[in-house]
């Protein structure tokens, strides 16, 4: 690295020329080596020159895992177990004449050389003739998908009459309305290929197996979850699957995953084997939704295109970092040996508005505390005040109240808040559904305090003071899980603490609602007044809720909510652990089924999104908060913000505020609060 220094200005890299592999030298006493090692010529070329090369695309690994030696113009060099494993089972030809690889062509000890080298990977990946994507060893299973991917993409493409070689990419060949739910056909056909069966019903068992087996090992690789595989994947204008020596076809993969993410989307289904087989695929419905929105991203970076899209940093990290797939595999989200590389490791996929819009630039000089907090800053100081929902850490913390932490697991704040709706002026993403502030904007700047050898960032934010909790009630947790507990908190007590105080809101003698409002709120409160789509053939987006379509769907999971009210109440303060004779008779067994699909998307807005409790202010406005709000906290209206939020003093008579969190106020997300005497003031939040 030292004798080939890199010219920033020129935009110059390293890149590796792959050598026949040589044998371990007998005169090396050294039990790392293996029987051979992959051989390597390093030097310098210029990006401008436009250089021929491909990138490679895998998991860093641990160091725990042990490294091991590669020749690098005729020197050892020590590298990652699984990156070694990488080198020797990629064929040398799918290398040459040029491969890049960040761990050997970026010096990782000369911070200098790694924040400029950073700064260029959009234009080293996507200025790749390809990118190889190292999916890891293979297991006694991995020979088997990889041939059922291939009999798929052959039964696919002979059933519409793809062409080879086809322009398209393989999942837009796919007509899924035309396919009426049976998207699983072309699955159906490559598992008979495999594993003929005469017997219908041992055919579909054997379906569910292949298709658990095929989920369970794709969605189980590490590298979908790695925050740098992301952009190289996206950026990539072609790429290479291998795992072990097997390639697998990256098109085909796409389109498989969409057909089992459509099937239970449509959930269509001809008979009961077919209804059991698209059942099985739930349990890993965010993971393969996650892989489908990486696809998704390369459709918007498409080479092909005249301007590819790039991404607004704020509705990157909405979508990234929000994602329900984090709970459910046990990563805890996006992962990365160095939590400024959260930020810094997206940099390539929104680079235009991350330097140029934001004014940020990657700098591994600063602390990860220090890049987390600038992102904040950025964020709201450009109006993007919806970036305070993500701010879901217990306090203290080493961040401040106002600063999302992006190592952290993030639950989606609400199931609409990475959907957008139709006429978003500022983003698709967020809170953009309300307009708490009218058309406001945001007035805030931040200070840093210096006492002693620490130091503490303040926001000072102006706004108006609207009112204060007087009393919080049950606190649900709203994850999206399917378990029994959550269901039953969440239908059995919170339409009837909401109605509570409704009546409680009435009795104060504010008038603070109509009569009107007051009927409708018990079924606009629970879901944040916002409803999803009305079929399946809509474009998916959120709009405010209607009379013609929530108050129908909540009218028609009146019964579910009473019942459950009625066996919560049989069952009193016991926390015991029902039997299964006591779940199959159980309300939300019986009753659930039966509302179907319009129905359903009430009950889930209801209980997708973070936790939460119902609240009433000493004016008798009722809301929803976060988790952890108490009696006495501050409901604000910052200017510019969708919602209002929730503040709390500090605590020992310290000046200012702790951020609590957003909030939902019935009859202040639209403007209410603006009109009404309030005076201006400025939060100063720690």
């Amino acid at each position: 690295m030292e004798g080939l220094p890199l010219n920033s200005e020129r935009r110059e890299i390293r890149i590796l020329r792959p050598l026949d592999f040589q044998a371990a030298d007998p005169m090396i006493e050294d039990s790392r080596l293996a029987d051979s090692r992959p051989q390597f010529e390093l030097e310098v070329v210029s990006l401008d020159d436009r250089p021929t090369y491909t990138a490679l695309s895998y998991v860093w690994g641990t160091q725990s895992e042990g490294l091991k030696p590669v020749i690098i113009n005729g020197c050892q060099f020590d590298i990652g177990g699984n990156l070694f494993a990488a080198l020797q089972n990629i064929p040398i030809a799918d290398m040459a004449p040029a491969i890049w690889i960040d761990a050997i062509c970026i010096n990782q000890a000369d911070e200098i050389e790694k924040t400029k080298q950073v700064q260029l990977m959009r234009s080293i990946y996507s200025g790749a003739q390809g990118v190889i994507v190292w999916l890891g060893l293979p297991t006694e299973k991995s020979d088997f998908i990889v041939d059922f991917v291939d009999k798929f993409v052959e039964h696919l493409k002979r059933d519409l009459d793809i062409p080879t070689p086809h322009d398209e990419e393989l999942v837009d060949y796919i007509d899924f309305e035309e396919a009426n739910g049976d998207v699983l056909k072309h699955i159906t056909m490559a598992v008979q290929s495999l594993t003929p069966a005469d017997d219908p019903a041992k055919h579909a068992a054997l379906e569910i197996e292949v298709l658990k087996d095929f989920l369970h090992f794709i969605t189980g690789r590490e590298y979908w979850y790695r925050i740098w595989v992301l952009q190289e994947f996206v950026l990539a204008c072609q790429t290479q699957m291998y795992i072990g020596s097997r390639q697998l076809d990256s098109q085909g993969l796409a389109a498989l995953l969409a057909c089992v993410t459509m099937a239970k989307i449509h959930f269509v289904v001809k008979d009961s084997i077919r209804e059991s087989l698209v059942k099985s695929l739930s349990s890993h419905g965010s993971e393969t939704e996650w892989l489908l929105y990486m696809y998704t991203c390369r459709e918007r970076f498409d080479r092909r295109l005249a301007k590819p899209a790039a991404f607004r940093v704020f509705d990157l990290l909405c979508t990234i970092y929000c994602r329900p797939v984090w709970h459910q595999n046990g990563l805890g989200g996006l992962k990365t040996s160095d939590r400024r590389d959260q930020i810094f490791g997206l940099v390539g996929l929104c680079e235009e508005d991350f330097s140029k819009t934001l004014g940020m630039s990657i700098d591994y000089h600063q602390s990860w505390e220090e890049v987390y907090i600038n992102v904040a800053e950025r964020l709201i100081s450009s109006g993007y005040l919806d970036i305070l929902a993500l701010c879901q850490l217990e306090m203290p913390s080493e961040l401040p109240s106002w600063t999302p932490s992006w190592h952290e697991m993030i639950g989606n704040p609400n199931w609409w808040f990475k959907t957008g709706y139709k006429g978003s002026a500022h983003s698709l993403l967020g809170n953009s559904l309300f307009t708490s502030s009218s058309n406001s904007t945001v007035d805030v700047s931040f200070v840093t305090f210096q006492s002693g050898s620490s130091r503490s960032r303040s926001m000072q934010i102006k706004g108006i003071s609207v009112d204060k909790i007087m009393t919080v009630k049950s606190m649900y947790l709203r994850s999206g899980t399917k378990t029994f507990m959550h269901k039953e908190i969440v239908y059995g007590k919170l339409l009837r603490e909401i109605e509570q105080l409704c009546r409680q809101s009435k009795d104060m003698q504010f008038n603070t609602y109509t009569a009107e409002k007051l009927l409708e709120a018990p079924w606009r409160i629970p879901i944040w007044d916002c409803e999803g789509p009305s079929t399946y053939k809509d474009d998916g987006r959120t709009q405010r809720a209607t009379s013609a379509y929530s108050r129908s769907r909540y009218k028609t999971c009146l019964p579910l909510f009473r019942a459950m009210e009625e066996w919560l109440d049989s069952r009193g303060e016991s926390e015991s652990a029902i039997s299964q004779d006591q779940w199959a008779s159980h309300p939300i067994n019986i009753l659930e089924p039966q509302l179907g699909p319009e129905a359903n998307t009430y009950l889930i807005a209801c209980r997708i999104g973070s936790p939460m409790r119902p609240f009433i202010t000493t004016r008798g406005y009722i809301g929803l908060g976060s988790a952890n709000i108490q009696a006495g906290d501050t409901v604000c209206v910052f200017y510019g913000a969708n919602v209002p939020h929730v503040l709390r003093r500090r605590e020992h008579d310290k000046p200012g505020y702790t951020f609590i969190g957003e909030s939902f106020v019935y009859g202040l997300m639209d403007g209410e609060a603006m009109e009404q005497d309030h005076e201006s003031m400025t939060f100063e939040v720690f």
